[in-house]
């Protein structure tokens, strides 16, 4: 993965940047970090942060990102997916 890579969700548009402990998620056009990706342990596992949840990620065969968090309202896993702009 380059330094800087596309993905959408929703039909909105994210940037993802590495950083030293992982990757930031970006809304396109915004600088204020929308989600924080720090890895965690081996193989391609991370913790993903928002605002208001938390939970894990990983990035799948074909390069998108899936992010995992029980929904604080429901008690139900939410898979979120950000797919990789091609």
């Amino acid at each position: 993965m380059s330094i800087s890579e596309k993905y959408s969700n929703g039909g909105v548009a994210y940037v993802l940047k590495k950083t030293a402990m992982g990757y930031e998620l970006f809304k396109k056009g915004q600088t204020e970090t929308f989600a924080r990706l720090i890895k965690s342990g081996s193989g391609n596992n991370f913790l993903y942060s928002t605002g208001s949840v938390s939970g894990n990620a990983y990035f799948d065969a074909e390069g998108n990102l899936i992010a995992e968090y029980v929904d604080p309202n429901s008690g139900q896993v939410i898979s979120v997916i950000y797919r990789k702009d091609q």
